[in-house]
């Protein structure tokens, strides 16, 4: 109770003031600080650019097999790593993809394959794309329309 009325009286205002300012100074430089760190880290990652990211095979015939290979370079000052290829189905598979570093100006790629058995009409499936550049997840798309 008197913390309370400690806190609620005139003579504290000089020092309640104080301390808001001191805080405000603190978050001021310490968000300073950290956007500063964050720019480097960004310009220190290497950058992917596929040609294209969407590939549409047209109208196919149910239950074969096509495959198509998207292209990338690095277009980064760092080498690039993919780390992982993940397919959003079953009938969607990856059977290569660059795993070694690409060195910055190279190209790699990654290959897809789609199964149409099962498949009928118009199809857009996903490919995500995992790797250690500025943009860590890059979606890659195949469509087609089975018939």
């Amino acid at each position: 109770m008197k913390y309370t009325y400690f806190l609620k009286t005139q003579k504290n205002v000089p020092m309640r003031l104080f301390l808001l300012y001191s805080i405000m100074v603190y978050l001021m430089i310490s968000c300073t600080g950290n956007s500063t760190s964050n720019k480097n880290q960004e310009d220190n990652h290497p950058e992917i650019t596929f040609q294209d990211s969407l590939y549409n095979f047209g109208t196919v015939d149910r239950g074969k097999e096509f495959t198509h290979e998207f292209v990338f370079t690095n277009t980064g000052d760092k080498n690039v790593v993919i780390n992982e290829v993940e397919a959003g189905c079953v009938c969607t598979t990856v059977p290569y993809y660059s795993s070694k570093a690409i060195a910055p100006g190279d190209t790699g790629s990654v290959k897809i394959k789609l199964e149409t058995a099962g498949l009928f009409g118009h199809q857009a499936k996903g490919i995500v794309v995992r790797s250690n550049a500025k943009e860590s997840r890059k979606r890659l798309i195949i469509r087609a329309y089975v018939e």
